[in-house]
């Protein structure tokens, strides 16, 4: 039977829970769901009374070496001391999962929350504003010390 032709995939939540349980945690309960559509497809994975969102990049659109780059950077913030969400590392000390899907490979990061609002739940205030303001030039002070390619130590 020939299938016709995909542009995306979704991947299952319960294959998804079982994946992550397997490769990150090994214990405990856990629960994931489908938390956000868009360019890339974002799971809310709870585990152990933590909160983690698992991020499935589009085919295509991301290469493994940009993501890598991506989750380095990341790393980088965090170990600059900025409150921030980071990759988690798979029991074998990867990053980035792969996933063979029916339209090509897809691949993951499981990453921790900031435990924050969402948006639509504060209230714009000025002093939201400078505290926003305030954060942002810390991450460009970071990145300004980031040299592309070098992994932090990590």
């Amino acid at each position: 039977m020939d299938f016709f032709p995909l542009e995306i995939s979704v991947l299952s939540a319960d294959a998804l829970r079982e994946y992550i349980l397997r490769e990150y945690f090994s214990y405990g309960l856990l629960k994931c769901r489908l938390f956000y559509r868009g360019i890339h497809d974002i799971y809310r994975v709870n585990a152990d009374e933590k909160e983690y969102f698992f991020k499935v990049y589009r085919q295509g659109i991301r290469s493994m070496e940009e993501i890598q780059a991506e989750v380095d950077l990341l790393n980088h913030l965090k170990l600059s001391d900025i409150e921030i969400t980071t990759p988690v590392t798979r029991h074998d000390g990867k990053f980035i999962s792969q996933f063979n899907t029916a339209n090509g490979i897809r691949y993951g990061v499981l990453y921790t929350s900031v435990g924050k609002h969402e948006f639509n739940q504060i209230e714009e205030t000025a002093e939201l504003n400078e505290r926003l303001g305030s954060y942002i030039a810390t991450i460009h002070n970071a990145w300004d010390k980031y040299e592309l390619g070098k992994k932090d130590g990590i």
